[in-house]
């Protein structure tokens, strides 16, 4: 029996029957015999000894997901009301806008926005509208596709598991809804959304360049410039996120879902969706990112917006080496290594003093020990660090020079 129902409609051709069979979860007990011996949660995947270059991440403790941003516990306590911005000057600058509001040392603690359930008629996307072109890429909710939709060029993520459970679907599609509303520079737009079976699918704005890993493997140059510009992008975009009440939480904060534009410009992207991105991980046996993850994540702790700090941390290591974290280590031996023996990617010599202080300080142990990205900005924008030049400070800080 199968743990997937067609949305209490009548699977009525054999591709819909075969399609249900060929994703059918895998069984709950080495999950919950995971959790009590506190074993990194992918281990229980025979995938984890295939040593991915960007592998993917298992969320699967609905106990700790409860915990996160569910737009199903959101829609219970806002229905109706209006989704403010985030308060406070530069909390919506994206690259090159405004500085945020503690830059400088005069730190003002601002008021965080209260985030509601969002009525929006017009995100619903017809698939035929869709011209759906080459694939481009691979997530955890399924493959990416170049399209075009209405004389626009845009990327399609196609959902790898189309039947959902009722509980599901409704989480989906309220958590599309909010994703549809946020509106940042830093922030992969989400354009809509066709949520019927069997194209049920996410529309979202086409980067050309493709992700941060990618182009950290191209032959290209990456200078101080864009190193700093990828390190302040990331968290510009992050902070927007963490700045709402609950927090958006991102939990999959990598190179590979951090988008880049034609000028090299950031834009996050696959955040959200937490308990959604967990039953399709479920029913795909994926494994985890473990690469990115925080020792509390790692021990199936309790998710906080500090652990998206840690994987910050990781991802300003990768813009500096180009490199793959842990290169060399099975996923197994990286994670046990992060839970139980402190390690963390070996900081090159020649490392920038601001980026090796960043990074030393978001992958710390303790997670209450972690700044926010409101604190890894004022680091970012009032930098004394010779290697930055307050030419290369005011190039990112003046939209008209980027």
């Amino acid at each position: 029996m199968v743990d997937a129902s067609p949305d209490a409609k009548t699977l009525k051709t054999n591709f819909e029957r075969q399609f249900v069979r060929d994703v059918a979860p895998p069984a709950q007990m080495q999950l919950e015999v995971a959790r009590k011996a506190r074993i990194p949660l992918f281990l229980h995947s025979p995938m984890y000894v295939k040593t991915s270059t960007a592998p993917l991440i298992e969320e699967i403790d609905a106990e700790f997901v409860a915990e996160e941003v569910v737009a199903g516990e959101i829609a219970g306590n806002g229905e109706g009301q209006d989704m403010p911005a985030p308060a406070g000057p530069g909390a919506g600058a994206g690259t090159g806008g405004g500085s945020i509001a503690a830059a400088g040392g005069n730190h003002t603690r601002r008021r965080r926005p209260k985030l509601s359930k969002a009525k929006n008629d017009s995100l619903h996307v017809d698939f035929k509208e869709l011209q759906i072109e080459e694939m481009i890429g691979q997530g955890a909710f399924g493959t990416v596709h170049r399209a075009k939709w209405r004389g626009t060029a845009v990327a399609v993520k196609i959902l790898v598991c189309q039947y959902l459970t009722a509980d599901i679907l409704e989480e989906f599609e309220a958590e599309v809804q909010i994703m549809s509303i946020l509106r940042h520079p830093n922030i992969c737009l989400l354009m809509g959304a066709c949520l019927e079976p069997p194209t049920r699918c996410l529309v979202i704005e086409y980067l050309p360049r493709g992700s941060l890993w990618n182009v950290l493997r191209q032959d290209v140059v990456i200078d101080m410039g864009k190193q700093y510009g990828f390190a302040r992008d990331t968290a510009l975009g992050m902070n927007y996120l963490h700045s709402f009440q609950p927090p958006i939480l991102h939990r999959d904060l990598k190179s590979p879902n951090l988008l880049i534009d034609s000028s090299y410009a950031l834009k996050i992207s696959d955040f959200g969706l937490a308990r959604v991105r967990a039953h399709f991980q479920t029913m795909t046996g994926n494994c985890g990112t473990t690469q990115w993850m925080a020792p509390e994540v790692l021990a199936a702790e309790k998710y906080t917006e500090k652990a998206d700090v840690f994987s910050y941390g990781v991802v300003i290591w990768e813009t500096i080496t180009r490199q793959c974290p842990y290169e060399g280590l099975t996923q197994i031996q990286a994670a046990l290594g992060v839970l139980n023996n402190n390690l963390r990617p070996t900081v090159p010599e020649n490392c920038p003093p601001l980026f090796k202080k960043l990074m030393t300080l978001c992958w710390v142990s303790s997670p209450d020990q972690r700044p926010t990205f409101e604190t890894v900005l004022e680091m970012l924008n009032s930098s004394t660090d010779g290697s930055l030049s307050p030419q290369l400070e005011r190039k990112h800080s003046d939209p008209h020079m980027r």
